[in-house]
């Protein structure tokens, strides 16, 4: 039966989402010594933002779909970050990709805390 089928492949992708999710400790991030960041970039840094979750996330189907799961798995109070890289954002498909992705995330689960990091490399 194809419900079957489909519920089958859920559960084996959620709980390998959880295996590898849910054993995540608190992260203490220390942020460079000031000799190991460059002055323009100083400002770009961001130590923590509360997430111990993050997803490389173009906002294509692979990456939207382990957003969601990770979602569905781990407590509503935790936030993902969904961290976007573009190296030309006006040009770039994925970064729009990602941003629509991202709106359709919180639309779906209004209940759980994303932050879209958007990253520019020039």
């Amino acid at each position: 039966d194809e419900n079957n089928d489909v519920a089958t492949i859920r559960d084996t992708l959620e709980k390998a989402v959880a295996d590898r999710v849910l054993c995540i400790k608190e992260f203490n991030f220390q942020t460079p010594g000031e000799e190991m960041v460059r002055p323009e970039l100083k400002s770009n840094i961001v130590s923590s933002t509360g997430s111990k979750i993050a997803v490389l996330f173009s906002g294509g189907l692979d990456s939207t779909v382990l957003a969601a799961l990770c979602s569905d798995v781990i407590p509503e109070s935790e936030r993902i970050d969904l961290l976007n890289v573009s190296f030309d954002p006006d040009k770039a498909p994925d970064r729009l990709t990602a941003i629509y992705s991202y709106f359709e995330l919180r639309r779906r689960q209004p209940d759980r805390k994303f932050n879209l990091i958007c990253t520019d490399i020039p």
